[in-house]
């Protein structure tokens, strides 16, 4: 009876922690920050959970940070705008569309499996970031970016074509755009 019932705890922790990991969890915010999932509009608290495909929108002397579950870290900026189109975990990058605004990041660098662990997309390029610690800045009005790169390497890439469809596609496209041009 007890390895029943420890067998049964021990498959509802595993689907726990498989759930979990389709989540990016607020470390810390200050000021008015929201997210926005499935049409509905949600405050942002620290510990919150922010589901993929949400859209955070942090409003002027606002911040938040989050966590993926492979450690990798984004401090969303002031007045600005962030898509999480797919999070990043363990042997899979993570898609970030900076809509608008500031967005630094700081990934962990893999030192088994290389490679892209987060591509950033802004307007018209797509950034692949491995262990590298980064700060972008969109201006959605002009449709300009800078990238200043704190420590590591980070490649940049036009897009030419849309690299939308469903998350395997969109980072198979991401590969190829920036496969000449990876660090």
């Amino acid at each position: 009876m007890r390895i029943l019932l420890l067998s049964i705890l021990t498959i509802f922790s595993f689907d726990a922690l498989s759930q979990s990991e389709n989540f990016a969890i607020i470390l810390k915010v200050r000021g008015n920050v929201k997210y926005t999932h499935e049409g509905n509009v949600y405050s942002v608290k620290k510990g919150a959970k922010i589901p993929e495909g949400s859209v955070l929108n942090s409003k002027e002397k606002s911040f938040a940070i989050l966590k993926m579950a492979d450690e990798t870290k984004l401090t969303l900026g002031p007045s600005s705008s962030i898509e999480i189109s797919a999070l990043s975990e363990k042997g899979k990058p993570g898609i970030i569309s900076l809509l608008k605004g500031q967005l630094r990041s700081k990934v962990k660098p893999d030192k088994v499996k290389k490679g892209n662990k987060l591509f950033i997309k802004a307007n018209m390029a797509a950034l692949g970031v491995r262990g590298t610690e980064t700060i972008i800045n969109f201006n959605d009005k002009s449709g300009s970016f800078t990238v200043g790169g704190l420590t590591g390497e980070v490649a940049i890439a036009s897009l030419k074509n849309d690299v939308g469809g469903n998350k395997a596609d969109a980072v198979s496209n991401l590969k190829k755009v920036l496969s000449n041009k990876n660090p």
